[in-house]
């Protein structure tokens, strides 16, 4: 359900070959069969439109975070940290404010694995930001970032419990233990 341009083409397809053989032969039962596939495409494309998954919701939420931190909207940040989170995340509470963005964008998401059977539900996402920030007027850092965010859902939002960031050209993180968070194959 998370790419419905792929149910529209496939079905879009089914819908032409079954409208050629109608065409070609006359033939009444493929007209009856495209006008079904036609009609089961749109209804399958129209829920796929409607129905958002957990992974759309994380997607969203990284896009979010990230318009606030290029709007340097700190409080709005603290509203997506769960109030369960680590101590790595309740510190960046307070050092937030030391930073000034003039750009945060998520650039390219390379994973985002969901575990709906922990109570409650966890996800973690690995993905390249661009950012270019100024930390305290001194040190000015523009370029992009390898993170890793630990969520956690609470009620109907995924949260942020834990994050992690490297250079992107490192070995990647490090594993502290995230069994809490741990989701299937990861």
């Amino acid at each position: 359900f998370e790419q419905p341009w792929m149910l529209g083409v496939t079905g879009g397809l089914v819908v032409a070959v079954a409208l050629f053989i109608w065409i070609q032969l006359a033939v009444k039962p493929a007209l009856y069969a495209g006008l079904a596939a036609l009609a089961v495409t749109i209804g399958l494309v129209v829920m796929s439109i409607q129905v958002v998954t957990d992974r759309e919701e994380i997607e969203q939420t990284l896009h979010e975070v990230a318009g606030l931190l290029r709007a340097n909207d700190h409080e709005g940040v603290y509203a997506y940290i769960h109030p369960n989170a680590v101590a790595g995340v309740l510190r960046a509470k307070t050092e937030l404010p030391q930073f000034k963005f003039s750009d945060a964008r998520v650039t390219r998401i390379r994973e985002i694995k969901v575990n709906p059977d922990t109570p409650p539900p966890t996800a973690i996402a690995t993905f390249m930001v661009v950012v270019d920030v100024r930390v305290s007027s001194q040190i000015d850092y523009d370029g992009p970032r390898l993170i890793r965010v630990y969520f956690m859902k609470q009620g109907e939002r995924w949260m942020v419990r834990d994050y992690q960031h490297t250079d992107p050209m490192s070995k990647g993180f490090d594993m502290t233990d995230y069994s809490d968070l741990a989701v299937p194959g990861g």
